[in-house]
């Protein structure tokens, strides 16, 4: 797989995941987000947060671009899976595009 794989939504999630070491959450009230300014407890503050679609987060995951984990809190959170073999191309390519500025 590849950049021009993506969907512009899909690929704006990559890239906000893996610019800054962020996770997904999921919130009963508002959906799946990625929050901005995250508090020390990783809760987010106020409005300052990325709603994501769930067509883009089942897309993603369909792909096998996002992994979930568990915090000792019962909270569930995706994270761009960097670890996976098949992931190697598509993650070097978001790298290199956005080393160079492309997005």
């Amino acid at each position: 797989m590849l950049i021009q794989d993506l969907t512009p939504n899909e690929l704006e999630v990559c890239v906000m995941l893996y610019r800054h070491p962020r996770s997904i959450v999921y919130n009963q009230e508002l959906g799946h987000l990625i929050p901005l300014e995250p508090d020390e407890k990783g809760n987010y503050k106020g409005n300052t947060y990325y709603l994501i679609a769930s067509n883009v987060i089942n897309s993603l995951a369909d792909r096998g671009l996002l992994t979930s984990y568990a915090s000792s809190d019962g909270k569930e959170y995706l994270v761009l899976d960097t670890a996976k073999a098949e992931n190697a191309p598509f993650i070097n390519e978001l790298a290199v595009q956005i080393a160079l500025g492309s997005i």
